[in-house]
């Protein structure tokens, strides 16, 4: 009876703490937000390209709300990971970027393509501009 509680408890620990395409789609006031000097539009175009480079599959987008969320298939290590990007006009000349990833698994031992990962490949493409 006593290894039954323990592996229902694992199972639920394990499984309880997956992430889905719904968590990311909530997760926006969690992620990190960066401010760059470019136009929506530009960040738009980047964050799509930086999506395709990483193999990042499109789950949702939406231009006009500036959201797009995607996911990484599994690798090494690593079940895949979620990725949310929400780009919103911060005044005149900067754009706010926000970018909230989690992975498949709590448990997985690599997070695949991060926030970190997006934002030192965005800031290239916003230094190109210059």
């Amino acid at each position: 009876m006593k290894k039954n509680f323990f592996l229902i408890l694992f199972i639920s620990l394990l499984f309880g703490a997956c992430a889905s395409i719904n968590t990311i789609r909530n997760g926006k006031s969690e992620g990190e937000t960066q401010l760059y000097k470019t136009t929506p539009e530009n960040a738009w175009v980047y964050s799509l390209k930086i999506f395709r480079e990483s193999g990042i599959s499109i789950e949702e987008k939406n231009q006009a709300a500036g959201t797009l969320i995607g996911s990484t298939p599994a690798q090494e290590g690593s079940y895949g990971s979620y990725l949310g990007v929400w780009i919103e006009k911060a005044d005149k000349d900067y754009v706010g970027v926000t970018v909230y990833n989690r992975r498949v698994l709590a448990t997985q031992l690599k997070s695949g393509f991060t926030s970190d990962n997006f934002f030192a490949k965005f800031v290239r493409y916003v230094e190109a501009e210059k």
